[in-house]
C-alpha cells in the first residue's frame, strides 16, 4: 500500500480498515523474510525493528500513527548552521534587551527632569515665602526700633558722650574714679574705670575702691597710723628656671616704663627664705607654683604669713598685706589626666599635681575669706598658665609663634620671654578682667601688640565669653547708617529673647529662664573702642533638681515644722542671717558698636556667662541650646541685611 493511498480515504471507517490491512501486510512480509532467512542473517540485526514495532504498538494505544516521520524527512543541521542559528537568536535577544534598556533610560531621564522642575518650583516658592516673612519681620523691627530709640535715648547719649570724651583724651584717661571733661560737662571716661587705666592698678579692685573712698571723704579708716602708700610687688620664686628669671627681669623693665612717675619696688624671696609678715606692705604677691615643693602645705604657710596685718618695719605703722595674689603655673595643671601632661606629671614626680594644689589654695583663700572690717580690702587672684618659656626669636616666625591668650588652662605650646612678661604686666597692673580669672598664654611678641588687641583678649575673660559674631555691618562705611543698624540689631535681639519667656516653647530649652535687659552700671569697665552697647540676660531659674531636690521624708519634715511654727534647722545656727537665693547661672547676649583696628565702625554680638557665683553649677547643655538658637537668629539677621 502506498502512502498517498492513506490520504485518499475520507471516512474514519475507511482509515481504520486501511490500518488493519497495513498491519496484515506487515505481518506477511515478516513471515516471508523469516522463511528466507540466511545463515548470515542474525536476530540482532532486527532488534531495532522489533523495538520500533513495540514502540509503534505502544503509540497506537495513545494516538494514531499516520505514517509520517517528519524527523526522518529532515536532514540534521551542520555545526555551522547551528552556530549561525544561535548567533541569530542571541542577536534577537540582545536587540530586545537594548530596546528595553533604552526605554528605561529615557524614562529615568524624564523622571529626573520632572523632579528638577518640581524642586525648582519648590525652591522658588520657599524663597518667596522667606522673602515675605523677612519683609514682615524687618517691618516689625522698624516699628519696635522707634520705640526702643525713644526709650533709651538718654542712656545712649550718655554712653556716646563717655566714649567721645575718652577719644578726645587720646585714650589716656585719668585715675580710677576720676572724671573727664567734654564741652564743659563732666563725663566718666572708659579709661578711668579699669580696662585702660592709665596709672595702672596694683592690688585688688577692692583696695583701689577703698583708696578712692578714703581720698574723697577724708575720713580716717583705721585708728592706727597707716603706712605710706607705695607701689611694691613681692615675688616668691627659686632660681632653677633661668628663662623664668629673664621673664621677671623683662617684667621689671616694663613696670619702670609704665610707672615712671611712681617707681615700683620689687622684693624677691626664695620659698625657703624668711617671708616677712604682712608681705612688707606689698600690694601684689606673685608666687611661682613650681617653686613650692610641698604644694598645698607650702602655699598655706606662705599665705598665712603674707596676709597677716602687722607692724611694718620701723614700728608705729600698720602694714597692709597684699590684696592681689598671682600664681604663675605651667600649662596642664587642670589636664593632668590628658596626654602629654600625664607623662610630664608622672616623670616630674607629681609636679603638675602639686602646682594645681598651689592654685587651689590661692583660689579657696580668696573666695573663702570673710572680711568684717570695711577698711580691709577684699582679695583678688589671677592664675597665669605659661607654656614652655623660650626666646621669642625661636618661635616668632613659626606656626605656633602667634601670641594668643585664652580663658582657663586651654592652650598648648611655647611662650616667648617678652610675651610672658607683657602678659604678666597686663594681668597685674592694667586689666581688671584678669582678676579672679584663669588664663593661658602661648606664642611670641614679634612686634608691638595694639592696645585694642590686649583689650579684646582680656575682655573674653569676663564671664567668660562663650561665643561671638563679628563684622555684622558688611560693607557699610557711613557711621550714621551703622548707628541705625545698631538700634535695629538691638531691637531684633530684644524681640528674639522673648521666645524664652513663658516656658521657652519651641526653643529646645528645658531649663526655665528669666529674661531681662542688661544694666551696665559701670560703663567705664568697657574697652575704649566700644561706642555703645545693649544686652539681654537669660538667667536660669531654680528647679527642684540637683542640690535643691528634697526627698519625701524631708518634705514631710518641712511641712511639720511649718505647721508647728518652728524655724527651719539652718536658722537655729545662724539666726542673724537670711538665706540668699542661689544663683543658677545664665547667658548674657551683648550687642556692641565698636571701632575696629582700621578705624571702621562695626557691629558685633557676644555671649557670656552671667548670674554666677562660687556655688553655681555650669549648665552646659542649656548653654549650648541657647547659643545654637542665638547663632541661628544671627544668621537670619545677616541674610536680611543681604550678607
Amino acid at each position: 500500500m502506498q502512502v498517498q493511498d492513506v490520504f485518499s480515504f475520507t471516512t474514519p471507517g475507511s482509515i481504520e480498515r486501511s490500518l488493519i490491512n497495513r498491519n496484515d501486510a506487515i505481518s506477511e512480509r515478516s513471515m516471508l523474510f523469516s522463511s528466507k532467512k540466511e545463515e548470515w542473517d542474525y536476530d540482532e540485526d532486527y532488534s531495532d525493528d522489533d523495538n520500533a514495532e513495540k514502540n509503534e504498538s505502544f503509540n497506537l494505544g495513545s494516538a494514531p500513527n499516520l505514517g509520517i516521520n517528519i524527523g526522518a524527512q529532515l536532514e540534521p543541521l551542520t555545526p555551522e548552521q547551528a552556530a549561525e542559528l544561535i548567533d541569530e537568536a542571541t542577536d534577537s535577544i540582545n536587540t530586545a534587551f537594548d530596546e528595553r534598556i533604552g526605554e528605561i533610560a529615557d524614562l529615568k531621564s524624564q523622571v529626573a527632569k520632572d523632579f528638577e522642575k518640581s524642586k525648582n518650583s519648590m525652591r522658588v516658592a520657599s524663597e518667596l515665602r522667606a522673602a515675605e516673612q523677612t519683609e514682615k519681620l524687618m517691618s516689625k523691627i522698624d516699628r519696635i526700633s522707634n520705640d526702643f530709640l525713644d526709650k533709651n535715648e538718654e542712656l545712649r547719649m550718655g554712653t556716646k558722650m563717655a566714649a567721645k570724651a575718652d577719644r578726645a583724651m587720646s585714650g589716656t584717661g585719668l585715675e580710677i574714679g576720676s572724671w573727664g571733661k567734654l564741652g564743659g560737662m563732666n563725663v566718666l571716661t572708659a579709661a578711668a574705670g579699669g580696662m585702660g587705666v592709665s596709672g595702672g592698678l596694683l592690688g585688688s579692685v577692692g583696695a583701689a575702691n577703698i583708696a578712692v573712698a578714703t581720698t574723697e571723704s577724708s575720713i580716717e579708716v583705721d585708728t592706727q597710723v597707716v603706712g605710706e602708700d607705695e607701689n611694691r610687688i613681692m615675688i616668691i620664686c627659686d632660681d632653677k628656671d633661668k628663662n623664668l628669671q629673664k621673664v621677671f627681669i623683662r617684667f621689671e623693665n616694663l613696670l619702670e616704663e609704665k610707672f615712671a612717675s611712681s617707681p615700683v619696688c620689687i622684693d624677691k624671696y626664695s620659698p625657703s627664705a624668711s617671708i616677712p609678715m604682712g608681705g612688707n606692705n606689698a600690694k601684689c604677691c606673685i608666687v611661682v607654683s613650681s617653686s613650692l615643693s610641698n604644694g598645698q602645705s607650702s602655699m598655706e604657710k606662705l599665705l598665712g604669713r603674707t596676709l597677716k596685718r602687722t607692724l611694718a618695719p620701723g614700728g608705729g605703722k600698720v602694714s597692709k598685706p597684699p590684696s592681689h595674689i598671682v600664681v604663675v603655673s605651667p600649662l596642664g595643671t587642670e589636664r593632668i589626666e590628658a596626654f602629654p601632661y600625664s607623662m610630664q606629671n608622672m616623670m616630674g614626680g607629681n609636679k603638675l599635681k602639686k602646682a594645681r594644689e598651689v592654685e587651689e589654695v590661692a583660689i579657696s583663700t580668696v573666695k573663702g575669706r570673710f572680711i568684717a572690717d570695711a577698711s580691709i580690702p577684699s582679695l583678688d587672684y589671677s592664675i597665669l598658665h605659661f607654656g614652655e618659656i623660650v626666646e621669642d626669636e625661636k618661635i616668632v616666625n613659626k606656626k605656633e609663634g602667634a601670641l594668643d591668650i585664652c580663658e582657663g588652662d586651654s592652650l598648648d605650646g611655647k611662650v616667648g620671654i617678652d610675651a610672658a612678661a607683657n602678659a604678666l604686666l597686663q594681668t597685674i597692673a592694667l586689666r581688671p578682667t584678669a582678676r579672679n580669672s584663669t588664663l593661658s598664654v602661648v606664642g611670641a611678641m614679634g612686634s608691638d601688640i595694639a592696645e585694642e588687641q590686649w583689650e579684646d583678649w582680656f575682655l573674653r575673660l569676663d564671664g567668660p565669653e562663650l561665643w561671638r559674631s563679628e563684622h555684622l555691618t558688611g560693607d557699610i562705611v557711613d557711621d550714621t547708617v551703622v548707628d541705625r543698624k545698631f538700634e535695629e540689631l538691638a531691637s531684633y535681639i530684644n524681640q528674639w529673647s522673648d521666645r524664652f519667656n513663658n516656658g521657652a516653647k519651641g526653643t529646645g530649652l528645658t531649663t526655665p529662664v528669666a529674661v531681662s535687659e542688661s544694666r551696665f552700671l559701670n560703663d567705664s569697665d568697657s574697652p575704649s573702642n566700644i561706642r555703645q552697647k545693649y544686652g539681654v540676660r537669660l538667667e536660669f531659674k531654680s528647679t527642684n533638681t540637683g542640690s535643691a531636690y528634697k526627698s519625701k521624708s524631708e518634705e514631710n519634715q518641712l511641712e511639720r515644722q511649718k505647721s508647728e511654727g518652728a524655724p527651719p534647722p539652718s536658722s537655729s545656727s545662724s539666726p542673724a542671717f537670711s538665706r540668699m537665693q542661689k544663683k543658677e547661672g545664665g547667658i548674657e547676649i551683648i550687642c556692641e558698636e565698636i571701632v575696629s583696628k582700621e578705624g571702621k565702625v562695626e557691629l558685633r554680638i557676644r555671649a557670656r556667662r552671667c548670674n554666677m557665683d562660687d556655688a553655681s553649677v555650669v549648665k552646659e547643655m542649656s548653654e549650648q541650646t541657647i547659643l545654637k538658637r542665638l547663632e541661628e537668629a544671627v544668621e537670619v539677621w545677616k541674610k536680611g541685611q543681604g550678607q
